[in-house]
C-alpha cells in the first residue's frame, strides 16, 4: 500500500499541493499551536503555585511537551514522565 501511494504521479501531487500552500494559514495555525501549548504549561503550572512551588514557565512548557511526546509511544505514560522531569528540573 504504501508503494501505492508514493507513485511518481502522487508524489507530483504532493508537491503540487506543498507549493500551493497559503503561508498565512501556516503560519496561524503554528501561533495558535504554540499559544495552545503555552496556555496548557501555565495550567499545569497554575496548581503547583498553590502548594508553594514556582515552576518557570519554560520549564513548565518543556516538560507538557516531553509528555505529549511521550504519549505518542504509551498512552498516558507522558503524565508520569511530566511528573518526573518537573521534579528533577524544579526540585519539587
Amino acid at each position: 500500500m504504501v508503494y501505492k501511494d508514493l507513485t511518481p504521479e502522487n508524489i507530483s501531487d504532493i508537491n503540487k499541493s506543498f507549493h500551493e500552500i497559503n503561508y498565512v494559514f501556516l503560519l496561524l495555525s503554528v501561533l495558535f499551536g504554540i499559544f495552545s501549548h503555552l496556555s496548557r504549561a501555565w495550567r499545569w503550572k497554575y496548581p503547583l503555585n498553590h502548594l508553594g512551588y514556582k515552576p518557570k514557565i519554560y520549564n513548565s512548557f518543556f516538560t507538557t511537551m516531553i509528555g505529549y511526546f511521550a504519549n505518542m509511544g504509551i498512552p498516558r505514560s507522558g503524565e508520569i514522565l511530566r511528573c518526573g522531569v518537573m521534579s528533577k528540573y524544579e526540585n519539587i
